[in-house]
């Protein structure tokens, strides 16, 4: 007849076993924040685009209602630099425009829009893009970047602003 085994038991855990334990969650933690950050990061940019072309929507529905062909009553974005845009709207309905609003995207993590500057939005009363002197001309692209990516706001056949992630449209992958 075979002798039973005996085992030992413990009653509790070694501090290797707690080292490691503690080491695991550490290590989980940290990935989870890390992501969690990096997750920040992309929703700060796509929030800046969207904002932006939340204006581009406003000022080309503003020159519609008020249906203007004088170029200096058109509603307006510019981009000024890579950090500050600025939007003329008549936003109190006298039929004239406001005077510019600035607006500033937060720079944190390295949030920038692409150059060249400035860069006109100015929509006539059809809700084209046009020139100073009233021509329609191609809407150029604007692209917000930072370390995780980017998001390039253009105008459909509509003149509606789009907010595209990832590589600019037509552009290829950006290096």
């Amino acid at each position: 007849m075979k002798s039973p085994v005996v085992r030992k038991s413990s009653a509790g855990f070694s501090i290797f076993e707690l080292l490691i334990v503690v080491l695991m969650v550490t290590v989980i933690t940290g990935y989870a924040i890390l992501r969690f950050r990096s997750r920040q990061v992309a929703i700060a940019r796509v929030n800046a685009a969207q904002e932006f072309g939340a204006y581009l929507e406003q000022a080309r529905l503003d020159s519609n209602r008020r249906q203007t062909n004088k170029v200096d009553q058109m509603a307006c974005v510019t981009v000024v630099d890579n950090k500050t845009y600025s939007y003329m709207i008549d936003a109190n309905s006298d039929g004239r425009l406001d005077p510019p609003q600035q607006v500033t995207i937060t720079t944190t993590n390295n949030l920038r829009i692409k150059g060249p500057f400035p860069k006109t939005f100015r929509y006539d009363g059809w809700g084209r893009t046009v020139d100073l002197n009233n021509n329609t001309i191609e809407p150029p692209l604007v692209v917000f970047a930072n370390a995780k990516g980017t998001s390039t706001v253009l105008l459909s056949a509509g003149g509606k602003p789009v907010v595209v992630h990832g590589p600019q449209p037509g552009i290829g992958v950006q290096r």
